[in-house]
């Protein structure tokens, strides 16, 4: 069985053009994060938010297939940083960068996982809200395109849900062998989002 965010927490419930629950993440007196239904077909949602019987006002926002937003850590004064693991596990930092791949056959090379949010329809499909089991993976049907520093990464190893943590993706790849130390940009790109 898969556990599942809820689709009514401290009295609210969420609607999306006015028949579906979404799973919530998090009620607060001022924000709420919930998930998309994933059986909207349309290009516009319409979201209406009940709070203990009290309904909000409509509001209409776009919808794409896919929306990547990659989950990020504070980087001492600098900003923001993308989430990203070494192969070990281990946050890549200035302090413990990601290796690049050595050849085309990935030698001594780092598998980079990033953990995101947005990319959309998997197969198989896992219910909204729930946490995919680790077999069978749950893939995405999107095309998703990784670069790191304007350079394309090789094909993503994997671009799925993270077995076993609902409502999040993951996305693994190798670092480009052309670049050298430093610090880059990570893209990622689906269809009409970027």
């Amino acid at each position: 069985s898969y556990d599942l965010y809820p689709t009514q927490l401290g009295g609210v419930q969420v609607t999306v053009n006015g028949v579906e629950n979404a799973p919530i993440y998090y009620v607060t007196p001022g924000q709420l994060a919930v998930i998309v239904p994933s059986a909207n077909p349309y290009s516009l949602a319409q979201i209406q938010v009940n709070n203990n019987g009290v309904l909000s006002n409509v509001v209409t926002v776009p919808v794409n297939k896919t929306v990547p937003g990659v989950y990020t850590i504070p980087s001492g004064g600098l900003g923001s940083a993308a989430a990203v693991h070494n192969s070990n596990g281990t946050i890549v930092t200035p302090t413990n960068p990601a290796q690049p791949c050595s050849d085309s056959t990935g030698a001594t090379c780092d598998i980079i996982d990033v953990f995101l949010t947005g990319l959309g329809t998997t197969y198989p499909p896992v219910p909204d809200g729930a946490a995919p089991p680790a077999s069978p993976l749950s893939k995405t049907v999107n095309t998703i395109n990784v670069a790191v520093g304007g350079v394309a990464a090789t094909t993503p190893l994997f671009e799925g849900m993270a077995p076993t943590l609902a409502g999040l993706y993951q996305i693994d790849f190798t670092i480009p062998s052309t670049l050298t130390s430093g610090n880059y940009t990570l893209d990622i790109a689906g269809p009409g989002s970027d």
